[in-house]
């Protein structure tokens, strides 16, 4: 081991912030190296008191105390190397074998290299390609698709025209009763007939296949986008519209006036089917309805009609201010009447009685009379909507139609004249019950 005089004389180079530069520079001025710190007290260590003297000495003594050092350390080395000889030969050993190692797993990096590469060209180049072909394939369905689309519209375009010709060149009136319902008997003897069939003249039958051609045409015009959970390989696709083809504008006013047709001819079916309780006209125009996609909300509108003129004949029939202009109107002229005339009365008077019985017996058969006839063509239209059955599914249309409506037309019907009956009874029973207080 070298002596601590030695280790004192090398303190200056040992410390790791140690600079060549600074050092020579500091030999140069003549100034100590390392410089004291400004924070310390006189009492200096002495090994920071050897650093400065030997900086403060002369050049050429400096060089002399380097070249001697480098002997010291050249010697101090040399005498390590003699005493460890061994131990250095065996790690230049291990240090070769671990060359060999490192060797190996240079060459096993570039086989993993090259295997890679192989790998890339077996999956990452057919991957890529076959990502191009199927988004090329999706555009030629896509394609597909729209060419299938555009050809079909066009020959169903083509057939409602003809259709609308034939429509407009019929001659034939839908069957009537001179405006007047059937009879109970002549109904039940058709009814034994039409329970398992409903016969449809040749204009309904035209009807109803240019309202299944419209409905075609919307569906291909505006077709319904792939649902998620579908079973397509391609994945959900949304379609492309067609009316942004020319082939298929040019149809599109002409399907716009065929639908405002077909509806105002299902209207009118269904209006004279109600009114002359024509279950053939019925059923063409629920059954032209269910092609266009709207028979629960045609069924809604028709019930909802039928309620609301039921509510207005109920409340017509207990309206006592209307009945007392028709019972005053048409009561003798007497002394006592005048008296009464001065101001406006809503009640029955002993003058007016039979005159009140009169009107409001009058208004209670019309009632009655409206009722059955509105009765009638609900349980008609029931009757239709329980026959009548979709072509494929063989789902009644009456099912269909519930699906929008709370009940069956029958019960729905009922419900509303019961609860306006109750209504309209009991206000006027209440006014009849302040006059007799009165």
């Amino acid at each position: 081991m070298p002596p601590t005089d030695a280790l004192n004389d090398y303190s200056v180079f040992s410390n790791a912030d140690f600079d060549p530069n600074e050092y020579a520079n500091a030999v140069l001025a003549g100034e100590p190296y390392p410089p004291p710190p400004k924070s310390k007290s006189r009492g200096t260590t002495a090994n920071a008191t050897i650093a400065s003297e030997a900086a403060k000495e002369d050049i050429s003594v400096a060089l002399g105390k380097l070249t001697l050092g480098i002997d010291d350390v050249s010697q101090q080395l040399r005498s390590l190397v003699t005493q460890h000889h061994e131990a250095l030969l065996s790690e230049a050993a291990s240090v070769h074998q671990l060359e060999g190692s490192l060797q190996s797993v240079r060459q096993g990096l570039s086989e993993l290299g090259v295997s890679l590469e192989k790998l890339r060209l077996k999956i990452r180049v057919p991957y890529q390609n076959l990502s191009a072909h199927v988004v090329r394939i999706q555009r030629l369905q896509l394609a597909a698709d729209v060419l299938r689309r555009t050809s079909r519209f066009v020959l169903v375009a083509r057939r409602l025209d003809f259709q609308m010709n034939e429509l407009a060149k019929s001659t034939s009136a839908p069957p009537q009763t001179n405006g007047k319902p059937e009879s109970n008997k002549a109904a039940s003897k058709a009814s034994a007939a039409l329970e398992e069939n409903i016969i449809e003249g040749e204009r309904e039958r035209t009807v109803a296949k240019a309202a299944l051609s419209i409905a075609e045409l919307t569906s291909l015009c505006n077709p319904e986008p792939t649902k998620p959970g579908s079973t397509e390989p391609l994945g959900p696709v949304a379609p492309i519209p067609l009316r942004s083809i020319n082939s298929v504008t040019q149809h599109i006013p002409g399907i716009d006036a065929a639908r405002v047709k077909i509806t105002e001819e299902m209207e009118n079916m269904l209006h004279d089917g109600l009114q002359n309780l024509n279950r053939s006209l019925l059923a063409s125009a629920l059954q032209t309805a269910h092609n266009l996609r709207v028979l629960p909300q045609l069924v809604q509108d028709v019930v909802d009609e039928i309620a609301e003129t039921v509510e207005s004949r109920i409340k017509y029939a207990f309206d006592l201010a209307s009945i007392a202009k028709e019972a005053t109107k048409d009561a003798p002229t007497t002394a006592a009447s005048l008296m009464y005339r001065s101001r406006v009365r809503t009640e029955p008077t002993n003058v007016t009685a039979p005159q009140w019985t009169n009107a409001l017996w009058i208004r209670l058969e019309g009632l009655v009379d409206d009722l059955a006839t509105n009765c009638i063509k609900i349980y008609t239209l029931e009757k239709v909507l329980k026959l009548k059955r979709d072509s494929a599914s063989k789902t009644p249309f009456l099912e269909e139609a519930l699906k929008v409506l709370d009940s069956k037309p029958s019960s729905t019907f009922w419900m509303t004249a019961a609860r306006c009956l109750e209504a309209n009874a009991k206000e006027s029973a209440k006014g009849e019950y302040e006059f007799t207080a009165e």
